[in-house]
């Protein structure tokens, strides 16, 4: 299954899925503080717009992009009667002509979202695209499951999500034969009994990777975390949370 067809299967259940938690919004506004209107925000990855609307309603400008169009659709329609955010259908590897050279304060990709590129020379891709869509002393915020570890342990431990709406299980399939991870989810629909399955190949880039292509990339100041409280990042730590900055 390819990745836009999996989100596109789980675009109507993902806000019961995965609803808006506070500690990423907390998070931004510790990272980038509203100093006006013109405090330009781009979040990659947007999905159903939870986050990039709660962040319009702070302050923020706010643009969101992703690339599958029912994701978008459903941002669209829950944001029809405000003019900020701005939702668009896009590739994350073409933003600057999707968004019109554009320039932001911060950029954000939450949720795991840079492991769905294919391998290090898209990454690279990525982070061109993000460092040159950036404003002087521009951040760029992201996220991803800290793969050093789980390469390590040839595992990664997943909570269920279950509640009165879904019941949805994640696993990680590792294999010595190629460098991808597919991630593999069960979605159980409970009104209806419905059950979704997919699997998608993920490139589990690791810290020392990430800080190099960030740097060639043009970033000159990173930081690691743990998690979106800023605790500092060890090798045991199930996440990796980035800042990285422009000059």
């Amino acid at each position: 299954m390819t990745e836009n067809s999996f989100y596109t299967s789980i675009a109507e259940y993902y806000e019961q899925i995965f609803p808006l938690k506070q500690k990423p919004v907390r998070f931004i506004q510790s990272t980038l503080p509203v100093q006006s209107v013109e405090t330009d925000i781009l979040d990659i990855g947007c999905s159903t717009g939870q986050l990039a609307i709660a962040l319009a309603g702070l302050g923020y400008t706010v643009a969101g992009i992703d690339l599958d169009e029912e994701m978008i659709r459903i941002a669209k329609s829950k944001s029809a009667e405000l003019r900020n955010p701005v939702f668009l259908s896009g590739n994350m590897l073409d933003l600057r002509a999707t968004l019109q050279n554009r320039l932001f304060d911060g950029i954000l990709c939450f949720g795991n979202t840079i492991p769905h590129l294919s391998d290090e020379m898209e990454i690279f891709k990525f982070f061109q695209e993000v460092f040159l869509s950036l404003k002087r002393s521009g951040k760029f915020l992201f996220q991803t499951v800290n793969y050093s570890l789980a390469l390590k342990n040839r595992k990664h431990s997943f909570p269920v999500i279950d509640n009165k709406a879904v019941h949805f299980e994640r696993e990680y399939e590792f294999s010595t034969d190629t460098p991808h991870i597919v991630f593999k989810t069960k979605l159980t629909v409970k009104a209806s009994q419905i059950m979704i399955t997919n699997a998608v190949r993920l490139y589990p880039v690791v810290r020392e990777d990430i800080y190099r292509l960030l740097n060639e990339a043009g970033f000159s100041r990173m930081q690691f975390f743990g998690n979106f409280e800023k605790s500092p990042f060890y090798e045991d730590s199930p996440a990796m949370v980035v800042m990285a900055e422009t000059d």
